[in-house]
């Protein structure tokens, strides 16, 4: 128990408080120093979050596709393509279409002639009376069972099993059948008791016995559903056509030709279409602009970042400090403490250095036209402040674009092999994946511990300073207490004997 000043009229709570305030000086600036490299680490990885975007974009310009779009136009619209970046620059005309028809299958006469009408959305099996050759009864436990068979384009076969519980009803069936893998569209017809099983897929996809469909075991599917005994079949036909004069058929209305993916919509009597495949420039001046706009924004960013100012006389607040502000103030506070925490940082400067210098490096090696961003009107801004801002003349670019399209793309995507120097984009993806490595060794990722980069060693060294700087103040007040608590004492044992020598004195 800890005395107050009863004996000495001291406030000695007030007391301890005030020399534990002074004596905690230096814990102030372990936690300035913590929160300063808490700031900084997530500035690094904030940056790096930037940097892991660049580098992902310019992955992706290095590859062919981005450069190799086509444009495809149909006179008409019976008629619609899609191209692959492989396909070449050619004109196809389709002629004489007759378009493949799905194979399908209509059993009649399921359900008995009664008043009683059969409810789809409810069981099978309570309504068993109502098919005109009923289910046999299921016993506890048992399901009828069936299989239905069908083929691809290879004639290979595809099967599914389905089963019937005493809680199966006609729509929970039909759905079954219509999201298993066997490519079957079920539909039952409650008003006239007919089944029809359509193909997803058109074209002749029949088996060896020329069958379309195949069913097997289970009375139910053959008797109940009536599919074992002659039911009406549709077998499917395949698609007739003729591609620049030639007559040819093919399994399905989709079908390719040289990286060209046709789709025929409807039949072609006396009727043509002309499908051209060109180069889509448009998307290529795009995809070249909109990565330049991206790299723009990338070092004005990182340039922000390494020329903050610094205001040395704001340091992070205390919670103490905090109460005595609006959030508000500490926000305007806390904004001008954590600025220039990067700046003129070298990880970064070299980061911005080495994509500098893939942009205006030459692309050895190139049999084309261009090996420099110049060459496209692509430069850096002559305005100082944009600190090497690139802009674009989009008519040069596009220019270089329609004269020599794989020039250009060469320049971007270029791999190194063959005695030819790394694309554009190549070095700039090495430049950013060489800065991204630098900060996650000094501030770290999601996925490492405190030990395995710099700033998170440094923090844990700061929380091993700050847990013996308490311990050290928790004795340090202890003391102070052992001696406010015998100086109480030793003045109520002073009180004590002058009040015996008064006492004495007066009673003499």
């Amino acid at each position: 128990m800890r005395l107050t000043g009863f004996q000495s009229g001291l406030d000695i709570n007030q007391m301890v408080s005030d020399l534990m305030k002074a004596q905690r000086m230096p814990m102030n600036k372990l936690t300035q120093q913590k929160q300063l490299l808490e700031w900084k680490r997530d500035d690094y990885r904030e940056t790096n979050r930037l940097l892991n975007d660049f580098r992902n974009l310019s992955f992706d310009m290095t590859l062919q596709r981005t450069y190799s779009q086509k444009l495809v136009t149909s006179s008409n619209d019976k008629v619609t393509a899609t191209a692959s970046s492989t396909a070449a620059n050619v004109t196809y005309t389709i002629s004489d279409v007759k378009v493949a028809t799905p194979a399908s299958m209509h059993a009649k006469d399921i359900l008995k002639d009664t008043d009683e009408k059969f409810d789809p959305s409810k069981s099978i099996m309570d309504q068993r009376d109502k098919f005109a050759t009923p289910p046999a009864v299921l016993g506890e436990g048992e399901e009828h069972e069936f299989t239905i068979t069908t083929f691809d384009a290879d004639g290979n076969s595809i099967k599914d099993t389905f089963k019937i519980n005493e809680t199966t009803s006609m729509n929970d069936l039909m759905n079954e059948i219509s999201s298993s893998n066997i490519g079957v569209t079920a539909f039952f017809d409650e008003v006239n008791g007919q089944l029809m099983l359509t193909r997803k897929n058109a074209g002749n996809l029949v088996g060896t016995e020329g069958k379309a469909f195949i069913f097997e075991e289970g009375d139910f599917l053959t008797d109940t559903l009536n599919l074992g005994g002659t039911p009406e079949e549709i077998i499917g036909t395949d698609a007739q056509l003729k591609i620049n004069g030639v007559n040819t058929t093919r399994k399905s209305n989709t079908f390719s030709v040289n990286g060209v993916t046709f789709t025929l919509h409807g039949d072609m009597n006396g009727e043509s279409a002309t499908v051209g495949i060109r180069s889509d420039s448009d998307k290529t001046f795009n995809a070249i602009k909109d990565y330049i706009t991206k790299y723009n924004e990338l070092i004005e960013k990182i340039n922000g970042k390494t020329g903050e100012p610094v205001y040395r006389d704001y340091k992070p607040l205390s919670d103490e400090e905090k109460e005595a502000l609006s959030e508000k103030q500490v926000e305007q506070w806390e904004e001008k403490a954590r600025s220039g925490l990067l700046r003129n940082d070298s990880i970064l400067s070299s980061g911005l250095g080495k994509m500098r210098s893939a942009l205006y490096e030459s692309v050895s090696g190139l049999n084309g036209q261009y090996d420099q961003l110049a060459q496209l009107g692509i430069t850096t801004s002559s305005n100082y402040r944009d600190k090497g801002k690139l802009i674009i003349d989009e008519d040069k670019l596009r220019a270089a674009i329609a004269n020599e399209p794989n020039s250009v793309m060469h320049m971007f995507t270029s791999n190194g092999e063959n005695d030819t120097g790394l694309g554009i984009a190549s070095k700039l993806r090495d430049a950013a994946e060489s800065t991204i490595s630098g900060i996650e060794a000094r501030a770290g990722n999601a996925t490492r511990t405190a030990q395995q980069f710099t700033i998170g060693r440094e923090l844990l060294n700061v929380d091993q300073r700050i847990s013996a700087f308490e311990r050290r103040m928790q004795t340090v007040e202890e003391r102070y207490w052992r001696q406010f608590t015998a100086m109480e004492k030793a003045i109520g044992q002073s009180n004590q004997q002058s009040t015996q020598l008064m006492s004495q004195f007066f009673s003499g």
